[in-house]
């Protein structure tokens, strides 16, 4: 029996508290008496004790499994510890973080680099005590002028078992190309457009190169005391990426001071970029190439301040180029020249908005060609198809819906804002890719009444307009305040007077003296993916552009 002192409450005791239902009494209870006493149940034994339990111990070897604090302390964190600087033409600053992420003191012992002129590290001097979670700092400095190729190591050595740490440094430096483009420079921006034609002529265009590849050749001009300079240039650096600025989109006469790190000038029509190079020039041999960190429209901002004053420069952007073909030096001993030809590595496609001029939901092109006296070249194309087998009669036919007509169209654009303008419709078009509508600018609708209101339908001579032309369901009318205004034609009729009347279902509501041009237009795109841009002096471009009509 095992006793125990002390209180037990009433309902415990019983064990049947007076809520509870009467069979509930059938079970044994406990007594009443002050001291408790065992009860068995009926059929039972006495219960045995068999405490204390003796224990068997074994011993396990193991370790402690990681957790996700092991991810940030207990060790020594290096960053960044890969550097991969790429093409770089300016001096480079890198800082280095070394981080004792232990929670006791560590000891960098040493730093293990060869000496390079090009490139030294600043910091505190080794042997150095890092305090536990204490943090130190380095800067490594890369010059932009030395050895072509970059491939440095910082090893950061520890005292105890901490690993050494290496710290690697890669890339390239690029050369400058210091002098100005000559007139007549060629820009071109060259697409790549797969085309499929189908049996009726309809076409799919797919793009197969999402940026265009622009590159720049011509002439620069040198003066007796740059030849032997440009000459080891070229010379050391024919295989290596240059630096190019763009001179045809510069801006002139912009004063800069010492420790600017912005700079006020228009870039609204010149591809400044952010996180790109940029020049400063005032002579060939007087510049700095700068690191633009971000663009507006009235301004650039520098990575790191300028370090000389100039009174008024040329900004212009900078590519990193290559070298396509081999260039050519000529001299006469008192002046010479050299012909270069770059292609651009960092390509970009411009953001370009939908043009002004809408027409079924697509782009309408309303630039005439601008070169007087120069005649526009059209020719009719039709794919026939030809069975002979020499032998016989040749017999030809053509599944195409419509014969469609190449331009050619010579254009002449003055002024930054007119040749940005083109370049962000070039962009837009995207080489082949994304057709047009565009009028034919002639008087293909010979309008028959000088006066009297125009409502739904034109008088026009016939022309065998309706015999040979129907299809053509698109026309454009220029008044003579230079306004346009696009029509789908619904029907050509001859009337009785051997004339045509053509009809279309939205009004022009204008007087027919109003009338200057009445055109038929056609839904086109450029017949080639590469447009070059002839850059023939003091911002004035020619170019040809292919046009093709694919749809009347």
């Amino acid at each position: 029996m095992v006793d125990f002192a002390g209180r037990v409450a009433e309902s415990i005791r019983t064990a049947i508290p007076a809520s509870r239902p009467t069979w509930v009494s059938l079970y044994p209870s406990f007594t009443t008496d002050a001291t408790a006493q065992e009860v068995s149940a009926p059929s039972s034994s006495a219960a045995t004790r068999n405490t204390p339990v003796s224990l068997q111990t074994e011993m396990h070897s193991g370790h402690a499994g990681a957790s996700y604090s092991d991810i940030f302390y207990n060790r020594i964190l290096i960053s960044p510890v890969n550097i991969d600087l790429g093409n770089i033409s300016t001096d480079q600053a890198i800082q280095i973080s070394v981080f004792n992420a232990y929670f006791s003191d560590r000891t960098l012992n040493n730093i293990s680099f060869t000496p390079q002129e090009d490139i030294t590290i600043d910091g505190p001097a080794s042997p150095i005590v890092i305090q536990q979670l204490g943090e130190i700092f380095y800067t490594v400095n890369i010059a932009g002028l030395g050895s072509p190729q970059i491939n440095a190591s910082f090893v950061f050595q520890f005292l105890g078992a901490d690993p050494d740490v290496p710290v690697t440094f890669t890339g390239s430096r690029i050369t400058t190309f210091p002098y100005i483009f000559q007139p007549t420079m060629q820009e071109t921006l060259a697409w790549n457009t797969q085309i499929f034609t189908s049996i009726n002529g309809t076409e799919q265009r797919v793009k197969l190169r999402d940026k265009p590849r622009q590159s720049f050749s011509g002439d620069i001009s040198l003066i007796s005391n740059e030849i032997s300079r440009a000459s080891n240039l070229f010379y050391a650096n024919r295989h290596r990426s240059w630096a190019v600025p763009i001179w045809s989109e510069s801006v002139g006469g912009v004063s800069v001071s010492a420790n600017d790190i912005t700079i006020n000038l228009d870039t609204r029509y010149s591809d400044f970029r952010a996180n790109s190079l940029g020049i400063i020039w005032l002579n060939s041999r007087t510049f700095d190439i700068v690191e633009i960190s971000a663009v507006t429209s009235t301004s650039i901002t520098l990575a790191r301040a300028v370090g000389r004053v100039y009174g008024s420069a040329i900004i212009a952007p900078v590519r990193t180029c290559d070298m396509i073909s081999n260039p050519t030096r000529n001299s006469t001993g008192h002046n010479g020249g050299i012909q270069y030809a770059f292609e651009v590595i960092d390509n970009a496609e411009l953001a370009a908005q939908a043009s002004a001029q809408q027409f079924n939901n697509t782009d309408v092109f309303l630039e005439e060609p601008l070169l007087a006296g120069d005649a526009v070249n059209d020719q009719y194309i039709r794919a026939i198809n030809t069975v002979g087998f020499n032998t016989g009669i040749v017999s030809r036919n053509s599944y195409w819906s419509n014969t469609k007509i190449d331009r050619q169209f010579n254009l002449l654009l003055e002024g930054l804002e007119n040749i940005w303008s083109f370049r962000l419709w070039l962009h837009r078009r995207s080489g082949r890719l994304r057709p047009f509508y565009m009028p034919s600018f002639e008087n293909d609708l010979r309008l028959i009444q000088d006066t009297g209101a125009l409502t739904t339908s034109l008088e026009v001579r016939s022309d065998s307009i309706s015999n040979f032309v129907d299809s053509r369901d698109n026309i454009a009318i220029r008044t003579t305040s230079n306004n346009w205004l696009f029509r789908a034609v619904n029907t050509y009729q001859v009337n009785a007077e051997g004339n045509t009347t053509v009809t279309f279902s939205a009004p022009l509501n204008i007087d027919a003296s109003e009338v200057d041009v009445v055109s038929f237009m056609g839904l086109k795109r450029l017949n080639s993916d590469n447009i070059t841009l002839n850059w023939i002096g003091n911002d004035v471009v020619e170019t040809t552009i292919p046009i093709l009509e694919i749809e009347p």
